[in-house]
């Protein structure tokens, strides 16, 4: 039992890294970064893969140099 629990998580492991990677080589540019260990939420034809995107002060209406 113990080695189909560790072969299944292996498995999902294994796929986590195939979306992640997928989703890098289609959608990663200087506006969007994808962390080596994004969340990943799968479904039966695919998965959504958590990315950063970035956004401008100017594009949020906000003054050039406000500190965060």
């Amino acid at each position: 039992m113990a080695d189909l629990i560790t072969q299944n998580l292996q498995a999902s492991i294994q796929a986590d890294v195939a979306f992640r990677v997928a989703a890098a080589k289609q959608w990663c540019s200087e506006e969007l970064e994808i962390d080596d260990a994004a969340e990943v939420s799968k479904s039966r034809d695919g998965a959504w893969v958590r990315a950063w995107v970035w956004v401008t002060n100017q594009e949020a209406g906000l003054a050039e140099d406000v500190a965060m």
